[in-house]
């Protein structure tokens, strides 16, 4: 293993952005992997539009925390319009305080290195600075704007300056926006190289469009939207040139457009993509553009049409993509995110980071919680004096050649994996217990269902750094207990009338997965099937009980009635008036719970999956943590501060699409709005939901933390399923009687049985 020397703070295992800049002759600028050529471009013409490849995974460096005093009082709002001017990050920043409102604008360098906070004396202005709305800056040249009225009524304002503030020109553009039919309220506004004005609005009809004004306020032209509610703008692209490209998308052709007013003063098409692949633009330098998919940072040459994927956004610690905007130099790349607390810039290069000594991590699963942890471990590079070296693996081969290399006292030093992988490391000696390393303090502060899922025989070998909760809805006029077994529930439908189906998901009815998992599988999983006698290892498979389970499903796959996607009887509306037995959701998280429990009231409660001993609300997580035994102990420091930060508040409030292991973390995710006397839900992102209230005033966010601190965990799967699911297929497929099947199944399981117990 590798022995811990002086730590150098470098980001992980990322991925690199390269540009493509401007030059007479083809030439390597350092640093950058592409070759870079002046290229002429047609610009009339449009563009084309390649497949996305996959880049190779490379690196981002040169993490910089923006730091700086903020007045003591009054409530100052940092970057509330965020913009870049090719040669640095320009926002402009307001405070409130008992004297009103004013406005900063804060000048950051590509590096982020040198801030500048200019005050914006407005004084010569002769309008009320509390009007100002929005701002945009084209070369030597700032813009605010004013939007003071209510239904663009009076006056709309662009005030030119210089880059200190001093007034050079003050322009009224309503009267040219008026001639243009503008109506509704300003949603965003912004100028390009030449003066020209674009302000974005939606009408009274929920329609958007584009409404164009000179640099002395004469009306140029409008673009408009056709599909309310369904046809969206963008907020516009700035390429190098001042030249603004405004992404539209278009319902009826499911495409996202990049218009833009060419020459003659039309609106012209530069290029389109299709609408599934674009979720926000960033920037744009020359014939290249950058913008967003779902989680990743593609790079798009609109000249040849290829497009490739260059950074995945949320596992370098980035999860509010709209918070992000882009800087384009000659030679690199940098981004700065502000969300929250947050605020940073990175370089993108093809520089590689130099790794000396390192915590090297291996992630074996490939779900949301291994996105959780790559973002949180790129978090600890840049925040600690320590590197952290990612390797992530997805083939099935690359992650049997890790967990041998651990077996055999090599490979890295800690393992994100699975809980059936961490029994086979544990068997093999290939971890250590983590008392050393997570203290009992830590430990205590954890959901007891999350501590429980790393223990093996009493002790502590992995810890999860994320979950989720599995469970089931019932109506309590069916059923009024705090849970309920296979016996419980197939009594409960043979005696119930004018149900029309047993089990159901949002949106669709049961299928064979969601009934046998939810009646026989999750107690096979946790060894607790009465199907088994488990101390004796006795296979009790080859009975009429399980025969009648088969009888059920396959009734009830025959004779459920069928409900079209989106009708009023849908699943969460069949449970409400006792149609099925339960609703069944895969995963339950807070809001989701908020949701039900708002429509539903006391209706309908959490029962969970049917089990043997009625606990059946699990909690399930995609992986655990564990640490290689070939780590020598006088090493551990490193990983120690590495443990205690992924199980910190600090990292575990920037869970937002999981749930956090943090017992306590709940109760900061709840917050009261005096102003209207409601709490409302914050998850870690600058977004915030309000939260239903129950009549004695408090949330039901309450019932659901209970939820979580009962809920046992569910480690994982079983090759006993494996050999039911195999061996049913053929009797709901009509090949087979249930006796066949079930003799095939007792057989098998008890010779694995014989083989394992």
């Amino acid at each position: 293993m590798r022995k811990w020397g002086k730590c150098i703070s470098l980001l992980g295992m990322l991925f690199v952005l390269s540009l493509s800049g401007c030059a007479k002759q083809p030439e390597q600028v350092s640093g950058i992997e592409d070759t870079v050529v002046k290229t002429e471009v047609d610009w009339e013409q449009g563009f084309t539009v390649g497949s996305i490849q996959q880049r190779k995974p490379q690196h981002v460096i040169d993490y910089q925390e923006i730091r700086y005093e903020l007045p003591e009082t009054g409530d100052f709002v940092q970057g509330a319009i965020l913009r870049n001017n090719g040669t640095e990050f320009i926002g402009m920043a307001e405070y409130t305080d008992e004297n009103g409102r004013e406005f900063y604008l804060e000048k950051i360098s590509p590096d982020g290195k040198i801030f500048e906070l200019i005050d914006i004396d407005s004084t010569d202005w002769e309008i009320e600075q509390e009007s100002i709305a929005y701002f945009d800056i084209v070369g030597e040249k700032m813009y605010f704007v004013t939007d003071d009225t209510e239904g663009l009524s009076e006056t709309v304002y662009v005030i030119t300056t210089d880059l200190e503030g001093k007034l050079q020109k003050k322009v009224d553009i309503l009267p040219g926006l008026r001639e243009l039919e503008i109506s509704g309220s300003l949603g965003g506004v912004y100028l390009d190289k030449d003066g020209f004005v674009y302000v974005m609005a939606m009408d009274e009809n929920n329609v958007w469009g584009i409404y164009c004004v000179n640099s002395e306020g004469e009306a140029v032209g409008a673009y408009r939207c056709e599909e309310a509610q369904k046809d969206q703008i963008f907020s516009p692209i700035k390429d190098n040139r001042d030249q603004l490209f405004f992404p539209v998308y278009l319902a009826k052709e499911n495409a996202t457009k990049l218009l833009w007013k060419n020459s003659k003063d039309e609106w012209a098409t530069l290029a389109e993509l299709e609408y599934q692949t674009v979720s926000n633009w960033y920037a744009m330098r020359d014939n290249v553009i950058y913008y967003a998919d779902s989680s990743s940072l593609i790079r798009w040459d609109v000249l040849s049409g290829e497009r490739q994927k260059v950074l995945d956004l949320e596992e370098n610690g980035i999860s509010e993509k709209w918070n992000l905007i882009m800087l384009l130099t000659e030679d690199n790349a940098y981004l700065r995110y502000l969300s929250g607390e947050k605020d940073w810039v990175v370089k993108l290069t093809g520089e590689e980071p130099q790794y000396s000594d390192c915590i090297e991590v291996a992630v074996l699963t490939n779900g949301t919680g291994a996105k959780f942890l790559k973002s949180a471990l790129a978090d600890f590079s840049r925040m600690y004096t320590c590197d952290v070296k990612v390797e992530a693996y997805k083939e099935e081969e690359d992650i049997s050649r890790v967990l041998i290399d651990v077996a055999n006292g090599k490979g890295p030093d800690i393992l994100y994996l699975s809980h059936d992988d961490m029994m086979h490391l544990k068997n093999k000696g290939g971890i250590s217990q983590l008392e050393t390393i997570i203290s009992d303090k830590v430990k205590d502060s954890l959901l007891p269902g999350a501590v429980a899922f790393g223990e093996i025989e009493g002790k502590l070998y992995g810890i999860p750094t994320s979950v989720q909760l599995i469970t089931m809805f019932t109506n309590r006029e069916l059923w009024k207990q705090p849970g309920w077994s296979l016996d419980d529930v197939m009594t409960l439908a043979q005696n119930t009338q004018d149900l029309d189906s047993c089990f159901t998901i949002v949106n669709c009815n049961g299928d064979l997965g969601i009934y046998l998992m939810s009646l026989i599988g999750y107690d096979l999983v946790q060894e607790k099937s009465k199907f088994i006698d488990w101390k004796n290892g006795i296979s009790k498979f080859e009975t009429n009980d399980f025969m009648e389970v088969l009888e059920f499903i396959k009734y009830w796959m025959e004779n459920q009635e069928e409900y079209q996607e989106g009708s009023l009887s849908c699943a969460r509306d069949r449970i409400a008036t006792a149609e099925v037995l339960a609703y069944g959701t895969e995963f339950c998280y807070p809001l989701h719970y908020d949701y039900l429990m708002g429509e539903y009231g006391d209706v309908c409660y959490a029962v969970g999956v049917p089990a043997e001993d009625k606990c059946g609300n699990y909690l399930y997580a995609e992986g655990v943590l564990v640490v290689n035994a070939g780590v020598e102990t006088s090493d551990m420091t490193a990983i120690k501060s590495l443990f205690e930060y992924l199980l910190s508040y600090d990292c575990q409030q920037k869970i937002y699409n999981e749930i956090s292991v943090l017992d306590g973390i709940i109760d900061s995710r709840i917050k009261y709005d005096e102003s209207v006397e409601s709490y409302y839900w914050s998850d870690g992102t600058s977004l915030a939901r309000g939260l239903n209230e129950k009549e004695d005033g408090t949330t039901y966010i309450e019932e659901y933390k209970q939820l979580l601190k009962t809920a046992v965990p569910y480690k994982g799967t079983s090759f006993i399923w494996d050999i039911v699911w195999e061996e049913v297929l053929p009797y709901f497929e009509g090949q087979f009687t249930a006796l066949d099947v079930t003799r095939k199944i007792d057989n098998r399981v008890q010779l694995y049985l014989d083989e394992n117990y």
